[in-house]
């Protein structure tokens, strides 16, 4: 039941990062401010053109990578890794896990995209593109939950047994 939750929460994931990022080309202006100043004067400029194609370079290789990545672990033989392993001797459910936390880990990636993309467009979206939020929370608690992702599968492959 997981597994579907988690695919399509993928899905749906993939979905509002794709129609954000058509938003974001169809409503910005042609030069997108992309760096700010101390003050939160734009700084840093890139065509529309270049920023579309760069999020959907980004969209696909995120795709491209998990998906090898997860048809790698899926396709390991773990028990040669370490045989007296308990989560080696039931590689169904290592598999499951494993193909889970791929699924979960794109999902967040994307959602992370999804709002960095609302904040370019609102930031862009007024008339001076001055910076009047500061955004420096949103790149912690991304990189926060990135980094318990990270570490999620190693230490419950450590900590935790499969289940009977």
């Amino acid at each position: 039941m997981t597994d579907v939750i988690t695919k399509i929460l993928k899905f749906v994931s993939f979905i509002l990062v794709i129609i954000m990022l058509l938003l974001c080309y169809v409503q910005l202006p042609d030069s997108i401010a992309v760096t700010h100043n101390e003050i939160g004067r734009p700084t840093g400029f890139m065509d529309k053109q270049t920023f579309f194609y760069v999020g959907v370079a980004v969209i696909v290789g995120l795709y491209v990578l998990f998906g090898l990545l997860k048809s790698t672990l899926v396709k390991t033989n773990f028990s040669n890794l370490n045989p007296k392993s308990l989560w080696a001797q039931k590689p169904e459910q290592l598999r499951n896990l494993l193909g889970g936390w791929s699924d979960v880990f794109l999902t967040v990636i994307n959602i992370y995209l999804l709002f960095t993309l609302l904040a370019i467009k609102e930031t862009n979206g007024e008339a001076s593109r001055n910076l009047f939020r500061n955004y420096d929370w949103f790149l912690i608690v991304g990189a926060i939950a990135l980094i318990i992702l990270i570490f999620f599968v190693p230490l419950r492959l450590l900590f935790t047994d499969p289940k009977e």
